[in-house]
This record gives structure tokens, C-alpha cells and sequence, in this order.
């Protein structure tokens, strides 16, 4: 068996060579000639997992080291005989953390206090839950919105698809309109899905953007792709809202560099590293 495994993934050199030949290489330099020859993949976000890079490789397992699988054609996978896992939820205690400091930075160089304001969290999965908790140990107000999960609750489910006990209710959950509404500061972590009804693509574009207020501050730390970075390039030219916090960018790694000019708090998708 041959493992091609990301080489900036910590603590895995030694684990599989006892049982395998192994390769080491960087994730964006994953080709699919240097996939066609593994056997199964561990992987991050750099590695595209697709009909391209997979139709020609005997690749049978793919495991990717992050809560997100947007980089994973799961439905060639799925007709392919491929396997795959996501790791849910191994990061969120870090995210957390991430969002918390940010809190705490943005409340000095603003001069307000986090026990003043409301947290609105858009995506209640492992890292939304995680981030409502370090909100309300800072004495934030926390909005919730996620209608995945509370479409879920109203059809009577009690976990979520990773087998995790619901901790709150259907009706501790609010509308997007009146979550920016209401918040003071916007922290997004849905997952990124292209398609309606639960589309998060864009999910904030210059008309979302648009409905922000001049006191509202935005944080992402999910995928660059949930907001439109040209739109919110605008926004804070302008002046629309009062700031942002960026963890993750479109077009990863070749980010907008006026943008990286204009947000308070800039860093390279390390927020799961913390």
C-alpha cells in the first residue's frame, strides 16, 4: 500500500511507514500523476480531490485533516467506491480561541466592552457551539443562526449527523435578517455548500453586506468563500462597517493585498492551529 500524506499535517511521520510506503509532499504540489500511484490520501484544504486529479489513480481511501470537505468531490467519491473522512470538530476548541482573542482585541482598540454587545454566530456546528461558549464566558449576548440545524430540531431530531445530543432548542435560534439586525458583531462558521436551500456561498455578498451597519464588525474564520471579498473590500473602503477580521480568504494563497490593508485583524488560515 502506497500513502501520499500532506507534509505540513504534525505528528504523522513515523505512524505509517510500519505499514506502508509512505510519501511526504506538499499539499498544493498534489498533481494527478503524483496522486496516480497512493493508494489513500491524507490530506488538508491544499489538495483538490476531484475527477480530475482522481479518474487516473487507484486511490480506494481519502481522510482529510480539517472539519471542511469542500475540497472533496464527494459525489465522484461516492460513485467511485471511494472513501472518505473529515476530521469534525477537531479544530474548535482552537477557532474558539482565535475568535475569543479577537473579541478581546477589537473591545481594547475600540473601547467598548464585550459585556455590552451581542455576538451574532452564523453555522452552530462544532466551532459554532465552541465559539457561543468563550462568547458568553466574555459576558457577550449570543444570537444563533443556523437553519440547518433548526430545520433539523423542528423535524424532531435530537443529534446532529456526527451523533452529537442537541444542547439547545429550535426556538433559541433566529432569522439572518434579524441576526444582522441585532448583532453588534458577526461571527460566520457554516460550512461552505454551493447549492440551495442551504447554499453559504457568497452567503455574504454585497447585498448582505449592504444591510450591515456602521458600528457591526465581521469576523470569518470558516471558509473565504462564505463572503465576497471584492464586496467587502467596498464595504470598508466606504467605511459601511466598522471592521473586519479575516482568517480565511478567497483564492487562498493569492489573497487581495488592498484588502489585507483594510481589516483589523489579517492571518493566513491559522485560526485551527491556535
Amino acid at each position: 500500500m502506497r500513502i501520499f500524506i500532506d507534509d505540513k499535517i504534525p505528528y504523522v511521520k513515523g505512524v505509517f511507514e510500519p505499514y506502508a510506503e509512505v510519501e511526504y509532499l506538499p499539499g498544493g504540489l498534489a498533481s494527478p500523476g503524483k496522486l496516480r500511484h497512493a493508494d489513500a490520501l491524507l490530506i488538508r484544504t491544499r489538495t483538490l480531490c476531484n475527477e480530475t486529479s482522481l479518474a487516473q489513480s487507484r486511490v480506494r481511501f481519502i481522510a482529510t485533516a480539517t472539519i471542511g470537505y469542500d475540497h472533496i468531490d464527494t459525489d465522484y467519491c461516492r460513485q467511485n467506491g471511494i472513501v472518505w473522512k473529515n476530521a469534525a470538530g477537531c479544530n474548535a476548541d482552537s477557532v474558539a480561541m482565535y475568535v475569543g482573542c479577537a473579541l478581546k482585541h477589537l473591545a481594547q482598540k475600540y473601547s467598548f466592552n464585550l459585556k455590552d454587545k451581542a455576538l451574532g454566530i452564523v453555522g452552530l456546528g462544532h466551532v459554532g457551539e465552541k465559539v457561543a461558549a468563550v462568547a458568553s464566558q466574555l459576558g457577550c449576548r449570543v444570537l444563533k443562526n443556523d437553519p440547518l440545524r433548526q430545520s433539523a430540531m423542528l423535524e424532531g431530531k435530537t443529534c446532529s449527523n456526527n451523533g452529537l445530543p442537541y444542547t439547545d432548542r429550535a426556538e433559541d435560534y433566529i432569522s439572518l435578517d434579524e441576526l444582522m439586525a441585532r448583532a453588534d458583531i458577526i461571527s460566520l462558521h457554516p460550512n461552505l455548500h454551493h447549492e440551495a436551500p442551504y447554499a453559504s456561498y457568497h452567503l455574504f455578498d454585497e447585498q448582505r453586506l449592504s444591510q450591515m451597519q456602521k458600528h457591526q464588525i465581521l469576523i470569518n474564520a470558516s471558509r473565504g468563500e462564505v463572503v465576497d471579498n471584492e464586496a467587502l473590500k467596498k464595504a470598508l473602503q466606504h467605511r459601511s462597517i466598522k471592521a473586519a477580521v479575516l482568517d480565511v480568504w478567497e483564492n487562498e494563497p493569492q489573497i487581495d493585498q488592498e484588502l489585507l490593508r483594510l481589516v483589523d485583524i489579517a492571518t493566513p488560515h491559522i485560526a485551527g492551529y491556535a
